[in-house]
């Protein structure tokens, strides 16, 4: 019996069907195809890669922090799955890797010695020229603590005592809490009460002082994870009260909520990045990029077309594709520990993301963000629903000439930032992804083009490099659920749309 994909349009809901004849629901199942094969990949290859590459050469010998950044997006995915599966071993096998990353942690200057910080030593990202050399990357610590203490969490919080005593949670509880009241400070403070006030109207050229960033939604949920690691006895201070409050309080103001018909939706700080220049092409939907790299002073820098392309940007523009991936572990931390942290920080429930603010957030994914094509799924560039170039003209921190991200460049997010998880919300996700592996083995020249195209990350080579099995292991961990309610049965309603019998 083929499975049946049902995409939801914005304003009604209709059927798109597109039958999956090579694979079964079941397959999809802990303990199915798809998990065996992501602990092939783990096993063969990726876990020494891991092990070698990221951890002992880039982050320990180099002192390469933007290791932190790519753990967190390697192995975010396996460690959700490998807790969905009730996977213990697995869990502290991943634990017992990563506990070498805190070796490379230094103590900061006195009187606060008592405070530790990752220093970038090293890498190609970490430079004079942009003044990271020897400096904190604050981003890339973030983003590891992000992984870190999502997966002490899921240790302390398992039904096995042992798993409550590995060395790893409470390396990592005390890691997180000198982080969380360093950055308590009265500057941020200020700027998350300044940012509360603040309207799209009030952002000035390229700034980002006002804007909702990928450091505030770290920080949000390193909080909610540290809530719960209660095997350091902490006691946060009112600073990193407010500090966690007001945090929260943003991301409710920034969520901005439409009422439609067929369902609840929300995009994310929209209209306070419309003056920025990474956006300023979001209604730019042409072929071609609106800048050239030429050669200059040894590398390549943008040039501007001839005629010249103009900026188009959009007014209700918010946060890009790929970086929305963090709304994923955001509201796993929610779900799992929502009320140990309002208990911790002294919140009230009210100002976490409750199930409809969620469910919310994976509409806009399923009936705007997608395009509606349940046989080739595509995801547009922006939160919103533009499709516009991204970062056009970008200047990567390690130099170089980018001409920008093309509509539909960051569909990739979708396969490998572990939305597809949210598949037990809203049916039509898990079928999306369902379709996306379906189309990995098609041996049809138009589907292996496309996927070189949209997917280049998940074509299926004779060999393949470590960091292809990496992604990969991203795209294969989030297919896997805990039961069948990741794909739904024939003729059961989800959201009220009732799914059509398969033929």
């Amino acid at each position: 019996m083929s499975l049946i994909l049902l995409s939801l349009l914005p304003a009604t809901a209709l059927e798109l069907t597109v039958a999956l004849p090579r694979h079964k629901s079941s397959e999809f199942h802990c303990g199915g195809a798809v998990e065996e094969r992501v602990w092939r990949l783990w096993d063969f290859g990726a876990k020494a890669s891991i092990a070698q590459q990221l951890i002992q050469d880039r982050l320990l010998d180099n002192g390469d922090t933007y290791a932190l950044y790519d753990l967190q997006t390697v192995l975010g995915n396996l460690v959700a799955m490998a807790d969905r599966c009730h996977r213990s071993n697995r869990l502290v096998e991943i634990a017992d890797l990563l506990l070498p990353v805190f070796g490379s942690l230094e103590p900061l200057p006195p009187p606060n010695q008592m405070h530790t910080r990752w220093i970038c030593r090293g890498g190609s990202r970490c430079t004079t020229t942009n003044k990271r050399l020897g400096q904190e990357v604050l981003l890339m610590s973030l983003q590891g603590l992000g992984l870190f203490t999502d997966l002490a969490a899921r240790l302390a919080s398992s039904s096995y005592s042992s798993n409550h005593r590995h060395p790893f949670v409470l390396k990592t509880a005390t890691t997180a809490q000198s982080h969380l009241q360093r950055m308590a400070s009265p500057q941020l403070l200020n700027s998350l009460k300044r940012r509360l006030m603040s309207t799209p109207s009030d952002v000035k050229g390229n700034s980002f002082d006002l804007l909702f960033t990928s450091l505030d939604i770290w920080r949000y949920t390193i909080a909610i994870n540290t809530a719960a690691l209660t095997q350091a006895p902490w006691r946060p201070s009112n600073a990193v009260k407010a500090m966690v409050g007001d945090t929260a309080q943003l991301f409710r103001e920034r969520s901005k909520i439409y009422y439609k018909r067929t369902a609840m939706r929300a995009s994310l700080d929209s209209g306070f990045w419309a003056r920025n220049r990474e956006q300023a092409y979001a209604g730019y939907l042409g072929g071609q990029s609106p800048v050239i790299c030429v050669k200059k002073s040894g590398g390549t820098s943008p040039v501007s077309r001839n005629p010249p392309i103009l900026p188009q940007p959009v007014n209700d523009v918010g946060w890009d594709f790929s970086h929305a991936r963090r709304l994923v572990p955001l509201f796993d931390a929610v779900n799992r520990f929502g009320k140990i942290a309002s208990d911790k920080y002294k919140l009230e429930l009210s100002v976490l993301p409750g199930p409809s603010l969620q469910n919310a957030y994976v509409n806009q994914l399923a009936q705007v963000v997608h395009n509606n094509d349940a046989k080739r799924p595509l995801f547009s560039n922006y939160w919103n629903g533009s499709n516009g170039w991204y970062r056009v003209a970008f200047l990567p921190s390690n130099g170089g000439c980018r001409l920008g991200t093309p509509p539909y460049g960051l569909s990739s997010s979708f396969a490998l930032g572990g939305f597809i998880t949210w598949g037990r919300y809203n049916s039509t996700i898990s079928l999306l992804g369902a379709q996306l592996y379906s189309l990995m083995y098609s041996r049809s020249p138009s589907d292996i083009y496309w996927m070189k195209r949209y997917y280049p990350q998940l074509v299926v080579r004779p060999i393949a490099s470590d960091a292809e099995d990496h992604a990969k292991l991203q795209f294969f961990s989030s297919l896997v659920h805990s039961d069948s309610s990741g794909v739904p049965p024939r003729g059961a309603t989800h959201g009220g749309v009732t799914l059509p019998l398969a033929k």
